[in-house]
């Protein structure tokens, strides 16, 4: 007969409850149990009616349970013959969930089992260990720093990677705040920064304070999240010192190749100065006006001289028909008569 905790259980819908005997073979080992009385919340629980249950034995009800890996049968069946109670938490191949099983008996061969069914609650413990293993993946093979800080800027949690960015040993990193590192921003920045990053996050660029004073150029996205009330801002950090300092010998190449192609143009213009000032002087507009009147000057005058010459030639060569035209100028201005044939009279012929 049930006592009134037992009542009480049997009217519960949270707990699943079953009254059994153990059933055993000759040489007293427990084979199997039969189910004498099951509640409500034992049919929601498993998925078995009680109608299904009622006076049958185990192995009928769930065929298997004796290979089953776990020992059902032999725990139930140590509690049947010895008295005592166990607790234990277990997953059923055969139904599929898990149960919080308290097993306990005070009658020989007579046991009672009342269980909850934690299927629920064991899997989103699974996922939040799964969720964690992944996350701890995540921060010990980063490549990058990440560090997780407090609405107050001191470290919650940290990774390798960025313990040895600052060159600080890992153990003590949890130690620290992001005053201790920050650099670039003053700590009156650094608060209100906190105060106002949330889930959209933000990205902005920075210098760490590593632990020997060196400094280093930083990368970082940050977004916040909320868990139990608090607020927790997590921080991934790539260090691109190196790419600074290449971005900077890049523009210092630049400048230079700048200032050799002013230089080369510098050059070009000084030898076009050099040449012109090597150039005849007469290039001057005026002075070549001047060259040009000059030599059209020698020009005509070697042209009058030429023509002089001409003439001179001319004239030696007809001297005959000179003098007769000379001769017949004089006669005209001194009134001689002329002869019939045209020449000049003599006096003596008159």
């Amino acid at each position: 007969m049930a006592s009134m905790l037992e009542q009480h259980i049997l009217r519960s819908p949270l707990i699943g409850y079953s009254f059994r005997r153990i059933i055993l073979d000759d040489s007293g080992r427990a084979i199997d149990y039969e189910f004498l009385e099951v509640n409500d919340a034992f049919e929601r629980f498993t998925g078995l009616a009680r109608a299904d249950v009622m006076g049958r034995s185990a192995r009928k009800i769930v065929p298997g349970i004796e290979s089953a890996s776990f020992d059902w049968l032999g725990v139930y069946g140590e509690v049947a013959l010895y008295g005592g109670s166990k607790e234990f938490e277990q997953y059923s191949e055969l139904l599929g969930r898990w149960f919080r099983v308290h097993a306990y008996s005070d009658r020989k061969y007579y046991f009672t089992v009342l269980f909850l069914d934690v299927t629920e609650g064991k899997k989103q413990a699974e996922e939040l260990e799964q969720e964690a293993a992944r996350r701890s993946l995540l921060m010990e093979q980063s490549r990058d720093g990440i560090v997780i800080l407090d609405e107050n800027g001191g470290v919650y949690e940290a990774n390798k990677k960025f313990a040895e960015m600052l060159r600080y040993p890992f153990e003590s990193i949890r130690r620290l705040t992001v005053f201790d590192w920050e650099f670039l921003y003053p700590r009156e920045h650094l608060i209100e920064m906190l105060r106002a990053v949330d889930e959209k996050g933000d990205h902005f660029e920075t210098k760490h304070r590593r632990r020997d004073g060196s400094i280093l150029d930083v990368e970082i996205s940050t977004n916040a999240a909320w868990f139990d009330c608090r607020k927790l801002i997590f921080c991934v950090c790539r260090d691109v010192t190196e790419r600074k300092r290449a971005e900077k010998t890049l523009l210092e190449t630049l400048a230079n190749a700048r200032i050799l192609q002013r230089g080369g143009r510098v050059r070009q213009s000084r030898k076009i100065n050099l040449s012109r000032e090597y150039e005849p002087r007469d290039t001057d507009p005026a002075q070549r006006r001047h060259r040009i009147s000059r030599t059209a000057r020698r020009n005509a005058a070697r042209r009058r001289t030429e023509g002089i010459h001409r003439v001179h030639r001319y004239l030696r060569a007809r001297p005959a028909r000179h003098s007769q035209q000379r001769a017949r100028h004089i006669e005209d201005r001194s009134g001689a008569p002329r002869s019939s044939c045209g020449s000049v009279g003599h006096p003596q012929d008159y």
